[in-house]
């Protein structure tokens, strides 16, 4: 009985390991909703910024709220069949499935703490610049990540990543900032998003 049991928790580790090196991540959809919506409203704050365009600088900070809002439904609809894909509950997917969740709450966050600095304290509004740099960074980070569980070898996004990170800080307090950070969203995050999501897999085979 014993060995019976050894026998099944080898089989069952040998199984994980051999689908989590061919099994491809699921977080592609999600990757290409977030991002068109995220560079939309990056371009939609360099235009108010830039003084034109149909949303003043004042009222940049509801079209964000609402932004968040519409991601968030539209994301939960994304999920619901997400555990009915082959290799849902492979190594990457289930690391996926929690590294997002923190990152999203990590931005929030930081968020939240710029606006406290603003209001409270009097800080610069030159604060809120940081966060798309900041944001990069997560980013990279999580996407090496999904990389080394996919055994892709690919470093292409987090090094896009780090770079866009960088120039976003160059070009803090200067609207020209927030159309960078459309253009490295698209690249890292709506382009591969749509690859992956072409390697998706539809059915349990």
């Amino acid at each position: 009985m014993k060995s019976e049991t050894m026998t099944d928790d080898l089989a069952f580790v040998r199984q994980l390991a051999e689908e989590g090196a061919t099994t491809p991540t699921l977080s592609g959809r999600f990757s290409v909703w977030w991002g068109v919506l995220l560079a939309l409203t990056l371009v939609v704050h360099w235009s108010a910024m830039s003084g034109f365009g149909p949303v003043s600088g004042g009222d940049i900070g509801f079209v964000w709220l609402g932004m968040a809002i519409v991601g968030v439904i539209g994301a939960a609809i994304l999920g619901r069949n997400l555990g009915e894909k082959p290799g849902a509950f492979g190594p990457v997917n289930r690391v996926a499935a929690r590294i997002w969740p923190v990152i999203g709450c990590g931005i929030f966050a930081y968020v939240g703490a710029i606006v406290l600095a603003v209001a409270v304290r009097g800080q610069s509004p030159v604060l809120f610049d940081t966060i798309m740099p900041a944001a990069f960074l997560l980013y990279g980070t999580a996407s090496m990540a999904e990389n080394v569980l996919t055994r892709s070898g690919s470093a292409i996004v987090p090094v896009l990543c780090v770079a866009f990170a960088a120039i976003l800080m160059v070009l803090v307090a200067m609207p020209v900032q927030y159309l960078a950070a459309a253009l490295g969203v698209m690249l890292t995050q709506v382009v591969p998003g749509m690859l992956a999501l072409r390697d998706e897999p539809s059915e349990i085979v």
